[in-house]
């Protein structure tokens, strides 16, 4: 049998998935949470002068009445500089199908979408609080603690050498105040032994600075650092932070009594001095100015007793095109390349307008399956979590399970017992003798049980297994420390309160 390789032209049919300029314009509009959401509106509304902020004035919807001068439509014309189609490696006919089944959702949707919707004036009070009070919660921005050391220098009589050597590593101290960085490193291999005391005075120098404990190379260093001549008990203090520190920290107090010689009873009175002092120094001048969570959706409870949910339309943005514009690519006096830079950036104004609205209702059709399937959670909370999979939403929806991911992404559900992240709703399956039991509420069932627990004889994760067991949740030991580590709670030898 032989083979033939040969070179010439042949015809073959391949399918490709492919997905047109409106499903990725969507798709990235739909994973933005809403401070990026306003970020992108901003940056769009700067590269295409024909958007505007809408008051509702504006027909969003309406197009130049002329045939000849009318913007083209999506199948004819790409955005600038995009092209019109682009390879992707997800299902487009999936994606059509998305649009298809959003669009059918707006015609049957009771609420408003493109309007404000009736608030009564309770409503729209609580509103104004709940905005007030995610602002009064954001930390403001202060001086740093390099700052705060660097205005110390001037207190010193330093030599030039000195106070660069200070302000290095100054420079060099992590925000929790401390200098991970060996002195070697810093004051380089060429340096001679006069350089080295320079260096060596300077870190003293630096560690006399407020806040006390600062450029200490560990935690425990940090805290013997604090420890002065006022110190209760201070001898003991320095002797267990010195050897003993690892003892405290995994609770082995039985072996630090043995060792050391003292009674349980001092060595308490010196655990309780130890935790008066700041194992993390620089932690004052550590406040970072973090984005306050705004909700996408609201849930509140409707009529027939069930809960429900709606866009929070108050952090919506509704844009239009502007009229003047319109109207000049509509006027037969406009010259030719000006209505083709018009045809062209109401075209891409009017997919992205589309787009924010199938953002919109893509959020609340998940929103509302997610609901409706937790409604125990709001009802009872997070013990009557029911186990969901975002792959059950999508079957429901009848839409790809990438849109449900893209839809939770950084999305946050306000509702009367707080905030909630989208995602934080979807949790794994536990066995059970009644029903199915959520991963989390399993989890909040070992946190309350260790809470109540009697810490001078804690739980072990198989006595915890056996009551979780009693209760109608078969799971394993294994999976009770899983979970226990997930949860950041330490094993039951170190929550062994021997004191």
């Amino acid at each position: 049998m032989s083979m033939r390789f040969s070179l010439g032209q042949t015809q073959s049919q391949q399918q490709k998935q492919i997905l047109t300029q409106r499903m990725i314009q969507a798709q990235e509009l739909l994973q933005l949470p809403i401070q990026q959401l306003e970020q992108r509106i901003d940056a769009e509304m700067e590269t295409n002068p024909l958007l505007e902020i809408d008051d509702g004035s504006a027909d969003l919807e309406s197009e130049p009445s002329e045939t000849d001068d009318s913007p083209q439509s999506e199948s004819d014309e790409s955005s600038p500089g995009e092209d019109r189609r682009e390879e992707n490696t997800e299902d487009a006919s999936g994606w059509e199908e998305d649009f298809r089944l959003v669009d059918e959702f707006a015609e049957t949707y009771s609420g408003t979408i493109d309007e404000d919707p009736v608030r009564s004036q309770n409503w729209l009070e609580e509103a104004a609080q709940r905005h007030q009070d995610l602002i009064d919660n954001i930390a403001s921005g202060g001086e740093t603690l390099e700052e705060h050391l660097l205005d110390q220098l001037p207190w010193f009589d330093l030599s030039d050498r000195q106070k660069n050597a200070c302000e290095t590593i100054i420079g060099n101290i992590d925000p929790d105040g401390l200098l991970k960085v060996p002195l070697e490193e810093l004051w380089g291999e060429n340096a001679d032994e006069a350089e080295k005391e320079v260096w060596k005075k300077a870190l003293e120098t630096v560690r006399s600075m407020d806040p006390p404990g600062v450029g200490a190379r560990s935690v425990a260093e940090a805290l013997l650092l604090q420890v002065t001549d006022e110190t209760p008990h201070r001898e003991m203090v320095r002797l267990l932070l010195e050897r003993h520190y690892d003892d405290i920290l995994h609770n082995r107090i039985p072996l630090i009594i043995r060792e050391t010689g003292y009674t349980k009873e001092e060595i308490e009175e010196g655990i309780r001095e130890i935790r008066k002092l700041n194992p993390h120094p620089g932690s004052d001048f550590n406040v970072e100015t973090s984005p306050a969570v705004v909700p996408d959706l609201i849930v509140y409870k409707g009529e027939d007793g069930r809960w429900d949910v709606d866009i929070n339309d108050g952090n919506q943005i509704r844009l239009g095109i502007n009229s003047e514009y319109k109207s000049m690519l509509k006027n037969k006096e406009t010259d030719s390349e000006t209505k083709e830079y018009l045809r062209k950036n109401i075209g891409r104004a009017q997919w992205f307008i589309e787009a924010l609205r199938q953002r919109k209702l893509t959020l609340l059709r998940v929103g509302q399956a997610i609901v409706q399937r937790q409604n125990s959670f709001f009802e009872d909370g997070p013990e009557s979590l029911r186990p969901l999979k975002m792959q059950q939403i999508a079957d429901e929806l009848g839409i790809d399970i990438s849109t449900v991911s893209r839809a939770c992404s950084d999305k946050w559900l306000e509702a009367p017992t707080g905030l909630y992240s989208l995602k934080s709703f979807f949790s794994g399956a536990v066995k059970s003798d009644s029903d199915e039991l959520s991963a989390s509420s399993v989890k909040n069932r070992i946190k309350e049980m260790i809470d109540g627990e009697d810490k001078k004889n804690p739980l072990s994760d198989e006595e915890i297994a056996a009551r979780l067991k009693a209760r109608g949740a078969d799971i394993s030991r294994r999976t009770v420390a899983k979970y226990r580590d997930e949860l950041k709670i330490p094993s039951s030898r170190q929550r062994k309160d021997w004191l």
